[in-house]
């Protein structure tokens, strides 16, 4: 078996946590920036290209308890009263999460699917954390996700910034080979705050050669 299984997680979760900006709408903004600052860096280390090495993962009991801890806090939250788009941030995160988490509890396998099976539930159909009192399934969840994407430009806006994203951290990475570290490379996409990708990705530039 191969140590990298596929990310299995919602069509437009990006491989960097979804920020909900620190200032914009209430103490839970910056809760939630702290909380996905660490969940980043699991993210940093465990996955490429879309492909989770869930063997290294399992090994490492600590970041293993990194991601139960990352769940539990986030579930702790209620995204009910939130913004449109912090709400949506929130579901997309947490979904991800718990379906890693899941996945985690249940290696080795060669994918989610073989969770379910005869005469068990499928994996989407677990009650797997309670929000706000609720328990939820994955199926839940995503439920959730749908009811905050009305628009097809919004959820073009996720992925797009998701692509961007992606390739500046591959380019720093290049760039600065042995000197790039995950955790800086967070806390500069996540402490610039709400800006375009242009700016972005000077601030980055900008990191990434000093």
């Amino acid at each position: 078996m191969s140590k990298f299984l596929r990310l299995s997680v919602f069509l437009l979760a990006l491989v960097v946590a979804i920020p909900v900006w620190a200032g914009d709408s209430g103490d839970h903004a910056g809760q939630v920036t702290i909380l996905n600052t660490e969940y980043n860096r699991l993210l940093g280390e465990y996955v490429f290209d879309h492909l989770v090495d869930y063997n290294a993962w399992t090994a490492n009991k600590a970041d293993k308890s990194a991601l139960d801890q990352y769940v539990d806090q986030m579930a702790a939250l209620d995204p009910a009263a939130w913004p449109r788009d912090e709400a949506l941030a929130y579901w997309l995160n947490l979904y991800n999460a718990v379906t890693l988490q899941l996945v985690l509890n249940n290696y080795p396998l060669g994918s989610i699917k073989d969770i379910g099976g005869f005469m068990k539930k499928s994996p989407w159909k677990r009650e797997l954390v309670t929000v706000g009192g609720r328990v939820l399934t994955l199926n839940n969840i995503e439920n959730e996700v749908k009811r905050y994407i009305g628009m097809p430009g919004q959820a073009l806006a996720y992925m797009i910034g998701r692509r961007e994203i992606m390739r500046l951290r591959s380019e720093a990475m290049t760039s600065m080979g042995d000197r790039f570290d995950i955790k800086g490379f967070h806390d500069t996409v996540l402490g610039s705050g709400p800006v375009p990708l242009g700016v972005l990705g000077d601030l980055v530039t900008s990191w990434a050669s000093a």
